[in-house]
This record gives C-alpha cells, sequence and structure tokens, in this order.
C-alpha cells in the first residue's frame, strides 16, 4: 500500500488499523494458521487454533550467493547440469549436443551432478560417442557447500528438461551469477 502526500497521513493508518482488524479476526476464526517465517510464527504463537510454519521451498542463506564477472572468460566452456538423471530430463540430449559441439571445435566441458535410473545409460552414451574427455560425472552431490563449489566452478547452467516450470536448480544457478 503506497501513499503520498497528505493521502499519506490520512490513508495509512486508516488502512493500517483495518489490515489489524482484519489480521487477527482472519488468524483468531481460522481452525488453524500456515506462515512463512519465524517472525509471523512467534507473533501468532499462542492463540487457541493451532499454527503451522512452513518450509520455504527456495531458502538459499546469503552465504550462498556468489557475484561474478567471469562466467565464459576461459576454454574450455564449463556447462552444468544439475538433476536426476532420468528421461524426463533430457540429459541424453545434453550429451549428444555436446558430441555435436565438441565435432565443431568449441571448446567446452559438461559436468553432469546427479544420479538416476539413466547414470549408467548416459556413461555408455559419453563412451559409445567418443567423448569422455569433455564429460564429467559427479554422481550425488549433496546440497550446500560442495553443490555450490560446483556451480561456481562452471560457466553456463543448461536444464534440457521435457516438464518442469521453474525449478530449484534454476534459482541456484541464478544465485551463484550463472547464465541459464
Amino acid at each position: 500500500f503506497e501513499c503520498r502526500g497528505i493521502r499519506k497521513y490520512i490513508f495509512y493508518p486508516i488502512y493500517k488499523i483495518l489490515y489489524g482488524i482484519w489480521e487477527n479476526h482472519i488468524v483468531r476464526n481460522s481452525p488453524l494458521t500456515l506462515v512463512a517465517g519465524s517472525a509471523l510464527y512467534d507473533k501468532y504463537n499462542g492463540n487457541e487454533h493451532p499454527i503451522y510454519q512452513i518450509v520455504q521451498l527456495i531458502d538459499l542463506p546469503s552465504t550462498y550467493l556468489f557475484d561474478r564477472g567471469d562466467t565464459c572468460n576461459s576454454e574450455p566452456i564449463q556447462c552444468l547440469f544439475v538433476g536426476e538423471l532420468a528421461p524426463r530430463k533430457g540429459v541424453e540430449y545434453l550429451i549428444e549436443a555436446t558430441h555435436q559441439l565438441t565435432r565443431e571445435n568449441y571448446k567446452i566441458k559438461l559436468n553432469i551432478v546427479g544420479s538416476g535410473e539413466l547414470e549408467n545409460e548416459l556413461k555408455d552414451l559419453t563412451k559409445e560417442l567418443g567423448i569422455e574427455a569433455y564429460v564429467k560425472f559427479y554422481g550425488y552431490v549433496k546440497h550446500g557447500p560442495d553443490l555450490f563449489r560446483v556451480y561456481r566452478d562452471s560457466d553456463i547452467f543448461i536444464l534440457p528438461t521435457f516438464s518442469e516450470g521453474f525449478p530449484r536448480v534454476l534459482y541456484e544457478a541464478m544465485s551463484q551469477s550463472m547464465p541459464i
């Protein structure tokens, strides 16, 4: 709610009072309350109805944020995929694209983080195409400093998925100043 000038001094106090009444009425008369964050939990805890603090799906501490200006400045360009190695992810197409790019003398390397039902098949495809030197399989890397180190050591994030909208890995890659 944004007001300027004299309206700010007239309407904002009215808004604040009405919002407080509305907010307390909703919380007081709800069978339960879901809140995001400890401040709201502390504010409403103690009401006669249960209150639950939900876990945020994307919770990246500021220590994980990384500002960089060096992406794609050296060779080979480090491309990164992070996710489950399953058919819906399209990783086989990414490996085939890596093969095509290396045949056209592009200096790239593909880093694959994850495990899944296609892991052995994808490794076999890499060998079949003769690009083992250009593809590195990390396996599963736990979320945290080790995973973010892999993001920071890469230049471009690629997600060739068939079925996702805006998954967590895109947020993570953006938090490391990577083009996605």
